[in-house]
């Protein structure tokens, strides 16, 4: 009977022995830290995405507005300003004889930048503004 004698003396020096557990306590939070950095990076990215999509719209909007540049050539300028993003920007003009609206939405789906969360799966950043025409 010395065998189950010895067995519950190693697990009693087991049950105090506290090696590792720290080891073991980082392995298991480790995956959700990353996955909370990597996801902190992808929202960064996405605002910086729509920060350009309205700064575009403002800077095009106001020279449509004034007359310094003429509707159809406002795609190839909303294309030239997010060329960065390597997105497709989707523009639209609409001209009344007062306003001037501009609109500018990149599916996300179409920019690279955006690959670890499917979060913004079939989202879009847009922006849209009415200009006076002067």
């Amino acid at each position: 009977m010395q065998f189950p004698s010895q067995l519950f003396r190693r697990l009693r020096s087991l049950k105090t022995n506290e090696d590792g557990v720290i080891s073991v306590e980082l392995a298991v939070i480790t995956p959700f830290f990353i996955f909370l950095i990597l996801g902190a990076f992808e929202m960064a990215n996405y605002q910086m995405l729509k920060g350009d999509v309205l700064h575009t719209v403002r800077t095009i909007g106001r020279q449509l507005s004034v007359g310094e540049m003429q509707t159809a050539s406002a795609n190839a300028a909303v294309n030239s300003e997010l060329s960065s993003w390597s997105g497709v920007p989707v523009t639209g003009v609409v001209q009344t004889s007062t306003d001037i609206t501009l609109t500018v939405s990149v599916p996300i789906s179409s920019v690279p930048a955006f690959t670890f969360l499917d979060v913004f799966t079939g989202k879009a950043a847009d922006a849209s503004l009415t200009f006076r025409k002067e």
